[in-house]
């Protein structure tokens, strides 16, 4: 079950080094302040409250540069005015997703770690920090009413601990995922 397989972009970026670079880099973002209706990859509105902006496609994939993330395509970006958090959403046109598949909390975890080998590579080859999968902060469950696929996993980089908590909803064209960033 290659579900929660990280993803590695091929393109090279130069993240900034100081913190000046950084906060200028956000501040050229083209943030969208809530309330707003936002589309998603053409598959769905997310309307967001006075407190949260949001960031478009290409905006994002610069939101993640800045942010030490490996940058992909198919991100949008929430953020919260207080920056305490942060959100991504993407949607994968991968077709219908059979929801049968019995999940192994543990095995999962492993096959996580594994990947962080190979995903470490890049982020080194990028000039970012190593990130490395910790252990579970919510152990993956699916509900079958809402047909939602959720887990929290504990991260690490340096001596920063982080929380990405992710939604899946399962969907007959693809699955949309939503994953919050938090310390």
């Amino acid at each position: 079950l290659a579900i929660l397989a990280l993803i590695l972009a091929s393109t090279a970026f130069a993240a900034p080094k100081t913190e000046e670079e950084r906060d200028a880099g956000f501040q050229a973002l083209q943030w969208q302040p809530g309330p707003i209706a936002a589309e998603i990859a053409g598959k769905a509105i997310l309307k967001t409250p006075a407190n949260i902006s949001f960031l478009d496609e290409q905006n994002s994939k610069k939101f993640l540069e800045l942010t030490d993330n490996i940058p992909s395509d198919g991100n949008f970006i929430i953020l919260d005015d207080e920056e305490d958090w942060w959100a991504a959403f993407e949607f994968d046109p991968s077709g219908y997703v059979k929801d049968d598949d019995k999940i192994d909390p543990d095995a999962l975890l492993k096959e996580l770690q594994a990947g962080d080998v190979e995903s470490n590579k890049e982020r080194r080859r990028l000039g970012l920090a190593e990130l490395h999968t910790v252990g579970w902060f919510v152990a993956p469950h699916y509900d079958q009413a809402t047909k939602q696929l959720e887990w929290g996993a504990k991260l690490r980089s340096g001596n920063e601990d982080v929380i990405n908590y992710t939604i899946r909803i399962l969907g007959r064209t693809g699955v949309t995922s939503a994953t919050l960033v938090s310390s």
